[in-house]
């Protein structure tokens, strides 16, 4: 053989003594010498074995033999997660990842976003702005379906603002402000369309101030009108209005005598004062949302218990008509200071803050409540922290307005939209 001879003829080259000699085949290299994988003749104790590492089928070991790995899987269909995937035979390049599977993408999920790494239900974009950044402002949509924002904090002190959006046409137009500038106020809307703005912050520790003032708005007027105030003062309180049409001032914190409360204030259209129900909550809260679902019942979430007190997960109902509240299943994530909205049966909880009870400023976390299963499942994250916002439900979408944004660490006044999965 002509290569052999070669290596014969230059038997000091072939020793490898100095620079390893090149070679193809195990046939290029003296006896005791092994041809590597990299070409070159290596003493057969200086071998370093290939591993499998992961690899399937019959593999050069690198020491001029093979390396049996076992056989190959079937790619997406073997129940494993092979290299190219991001989950069990779904993502990259197999089939998408179900909600609740991993992923690395969005792109890798049938429906829903890849939220830290798993697939969750819905889809957030955005909107137009509201034209004034606010925080502890309260939202409604009114029956002519713009939402409308009411009050709030801005950079520069309490506002008595109110913008209204069309989702129609993706605008905002001003309109008639409150009689009272306020903040943390609550907000609902009654069956004939009046918009009602109740409590909000207190003026100083010996004049409950514009905590127990209650105004009302009428949207095609374009004009606000007093009500009676309040019997105590409630700020960060939540409102709701039952199918009776009876107006629920719920919780809150009184500035005047510093306590949290648990008690629910009502009023009628034309009575001349409120009355307290006769039924407490079951856990006194503020910075808490309040709702009424289709099933009549008013659900109220989250809230603190006091001021330095950790954020509530309690969870309760009340039948308007019927006596006492009843506790249901907690949030999986307390929180104060959060948003909520409702799409049919589902009620979702939106961001919110965990500032005293897990030393978290800002919370993007989505949860849902089906209150006609009962349980919490979680969905799409907010695209950035959020506390002290407001959000509401339109055609399908809710929409997140205004508070204090964690990206930004400030007010601001961008407007977030979730949509659901089909």
């Amino acid at each position: 053989m002509v290569r052999a001879a070669v290596c014969f003829a230059f038997i000091a080259g072939c020793t490898l003594a100095g620079d390893k000699n090149h070679c193809e085949i195990q046939t290029d290299c003296l006896d005791g010498f092994t041809c590597s994988a990299a070409g070159v003749c290596e003493h057969a104790t200086t071998c370093t074995p290939a591993a499998c590492d992961g690899r399937c089928g019959a593999i050069a070991d690198d020491c001029g033999g093979t390396l049996a790995c076992g056989a190959c899987p079937e790619h997406c269909s073997n129940d494993a997660r092979d290299p190219s995937e991001t989950d069990v035979d779904c993502g990259g390049d197999c089939m998408p990842c179900a909600t609740g599977l991993h992923c690395g993408t969005t792109n890798d999920c049938q429906t829903g976003t890849c939220d830290g790494g798993t697939c969750r239900a819905g889809r957030w974009s955005t909107a137009a702005p509201m034209p004034t950044a606010r925080a502890e402002l309260a939202a409604v949509v009114g029956l002519d379906g713009r939402i409308y924002a009411i009050g709030g904090r801005t950079p520069g002190g309490t506002t008595a603002v109110v913008e209204a959006y069309d989702p129609g046409d993706n605008s905002w137009t001003t309109r008639a402000p409150m009689p009272t500038p306020r903040y943390g106020l609550a907000a609902t809307v009654g069956a004939d369309g009046t918009i009602y703005a109740i409590g909000g912050q207190y003026t100083s520790v010996s004049d409950a101030g514009a905590s127990i003032v209650a105004e009302a708005y009428d949207p095609m007027a374009n004009t606000w009108h007093a009500l009676p105030d309040l019997p105590i003062g409630r700020d960060d309180a939540a409102a709701a209005v039952g199918g009776d049409g009876t107006v629920y001032a719920i919780g809150g914190f009184d500035g005047l005598t510093f306590q949290t409360l648990g008690s629910v204030a009502t009023w009628q259209s034309g009575a001349p004062s409120w009355s307290v129900l006769p039924d407490a909550m079951t856990t006194a809260r503020s910075m808490h949302v309040a709702h009424v679902m289709p099933d009549g019942q008013i659900y109220v979430l989250g809230g603190a218990a006091g001021v330095a007190t950790p954020e509530l997960s309690a969870t309760e109902r009340y039948q308007p008509g019927a006596s006492g509240w009843h506790t249901l299943a907690p949030m999986p994530t307390p929180r104060k200071a959060l948003a909520a909205a409702a799409l049919g049966a589902r009620l979702y909880a939106i961001g919110g803050s965990r500032y005293n009870g897990a030393g978290i400023p800002y919370t993007n976390v989505v949860e849902v409540f089906d209150t006609s299963a009962p349980a919490w499942a979680q969905v799409a994250s907010l695209p950035t922290g959020r506390y002290f916002h407001a959000a509401v439900a339109v055609a399908g979408k809710i929409y997140v307005l205004g508070g204090r944004r964690e990206d930004l660490d400030a007010t601001t006044g961008t407007m977030d939209v979730y949509t659901p999965d089909p």
